[in-house]
């Protein structure tokens, strides 16, 4: 599972799942979508901290670091979809003045507030240490004579415990002329000890070409590393450690 954390927690075919008309929109209106969607986020994580304020015996300042660790559960997900639909709609009723778009914001809001009383009722997912979604690394090219090649490439982050986070977006890992093609992060966030690199291979299937995690700062010369594919990506994100709900904290076991 992802982190509220990482890219949105739902997205148009979410969307879509519930609403096919989106699929007529145009593109502004799309983007007037992403934007409610971003609006949805940030509302749905300031209620989640206040019911966790609200149920943790613990400082403030230790419940907003928990709230890093907070996992898209499949009811935190329907909420945020069924959230920024009814913004959506809403905005769309005030623009212009529409019955019917009055009346499917109606209906999202209530479907908001079932949506966030199954997650209060079945508990908050959290993790104890977060291991983010990664960005795109750091590519650095240089003049060389190796072969031409163009990938489709993700990154991971992984915990000390071994567990990994979101992979990260695709992106391309392309040269030209020969040139020498080096890959790195910098700096990992706290809780990473290392990432690896997955190449796409057969059935649009991701598979890692580095065995060992990659340190923070150190290099992956692209051009001149065997690109033997390995373990297939198959982890999504990580699981929640514990669940909180009113008044109580379950922990997994």
């Amino acid at each position: 599972m992802a982190l509220f954390s990482d890219d949105g927690p739902s997205g148009l075919s979410d969307w879509l799942s519930y609403d096919s008309k989106l699929r007529y929109l145009s593109e502004q209106e799309i983007t007037s979508t992403e934007s409610k969607s971003v609006l949805a986020k940030s509302e749905i994580e300031s209620e989640v901290t206040a019911f966790l304020l609200a149920n943790i015996e613990e400082p403030d300042f230790r419940v907003h670091e928990m709230v890093k660790g907070l996992v898209v559960t499949e009811p935190l997900k329907r909420w945020h979809v069924m959230h920024t639909l009814q913004l959506y709609y809403n905005d769309l009723a005030s623009l212009q003045v529409n019955g019917a778009h009055q009346e499917r914001a109606s209906y999202y809001q209530t479907r908001v507030l079932e949506a966030k009383a199954m997650l209060f009722e079945l508990g908050v997912g959290l993790v104890s240490t977060a291991v983010p979604q990664p960005g795109e690394p750091i590519v650095i090219k240089s003049p060389g004579s190796h072969e031409t090649k163009n990938k489709k490439a993700r990154t991971q982050f992984f915990g000390v415990t071994e567990k990994p986070g979101k992979a990260s977006n695709e992106f391309w890992l392309s040269s030209e002329g020969g040139e020498s093609i080096e890959i790195t992060y910098d700096t990992l966030p706290a809780g990473v000890y290392g990432w690896k690199l997955f190449i796409e291979g057969p059935a649009e299937t991701f598979f890692s070409v580095t065995p060992k995690n990659v340190p923070a700062g150190a290099k992956l010369n692209i051009s001149t590393m065997p690109l033997t594919l390995g373990a297939a990506l198959l982890a999504e994100g990580q699981e929640p450690e514990r669940y909180i709900r009113s008044n109580s904290l379950l922990r997994l076991r």
